[in-house]
């Protein structure tokens, strides 16, 4: 669902959901909404 949302705002940073989450969300949420 939260890969969903992310779409919806922009795929760009829906590549990275779809990473983080194959990382064991290895990357941290604040690290993601800086870039």
């Amino acid at each position: 669902m939260g890969i969903k949302l992310d779409t919806v705002r922009g795929h760009r940073r829906s590549a990275r959901e779809r990473i983080a989450n194959k990382l064991c969300l290895d990357i941290p949420a604040g690290d993601e909404e800086k870039e």
